[in-house]
C-alpha cells in the first residue's frame, strides 16, 4: 500500500525483515511468499527473497536507526498484513509483531490501530471486490 515511500535502502531492509516475519511461526506459507512477491513489485524491485545472514535484533537496531516516523508505520503496517495474508494470526506472529514496534520505540497503541486500520481496509477491499465481481 505504501511501500513505495520507502527509501530505496528501507526497500531492501523491508525485505529482509519480511523474511523474518514468515519464519516467525516457523511454517512460510505459500501466501506469505506471493505477498513477499508482491511487495517487490509494488517497489518496483525484482522478484526476490533476500539474504537474511544479519541477526534478527541487529535488523531491528538497523531499521530503528535508519527510518523516519512514517516509515515505522508503514513498516508495521505492511508486515502485519504480511503476518495475516495466510489467513491466521497465531501468538507466534503477535509475539514477532510486538516485539516489532517496542524495537522501533512505538507503543502498544500504535500497534493496535495500525492493526485495526489494516482488518477494516481488508473488508472493504473483500466488499468492493464483492460487489464489483458478483
Amino acid at each position: 500500500m505504501f511501500l513505495k515511500e520507502l527509501s530505496s535502502e528501507n526497500k531492501e531492509r523491508f525485505l529482509k525483515l519480511c523474511v523474518h516475519a514468515c519464519m516467525a511461526n516457523g511454517v512460510i506459507a505459500q501466501e506469505e511468499k506471493n505477498m513477499v512477491d508482491a511487495y517487490c513489485r509494488e517497489m518496483n524491485m525484482k522478484e526476490h527473497i533476500p539474504d537474511v545472514g544479519e541477526d534478527l535484533s541487529e535488523l531491528l537496531r538497523d531499521i530503528a536507526d535508519n527510518t523516519t516516523p512514517a516509515e515505522k508505520k508503514i513498516f508495521v503496517m505492511e508486515i502485519l498484513a504480511l503476518l495475516k495474508s495466510d489467513g491466521e494470526y497465531d501468538c507466534k506472529e503477535k509475539d514477532f509483531a510486538g516485539n516489532f514496534v517496542h524495537s522501533l520505540s512505538l507503543s502498544d497503541e500504535t500497534l493496535k490501530k495500525l492493526n485495526d486500520l489494516l482488518d477494516k481496509y481488508t473488508l472493504i477491499s473483500k466488499e468492493i471486490y464483492e460487489y464489483i465481481i458478483k
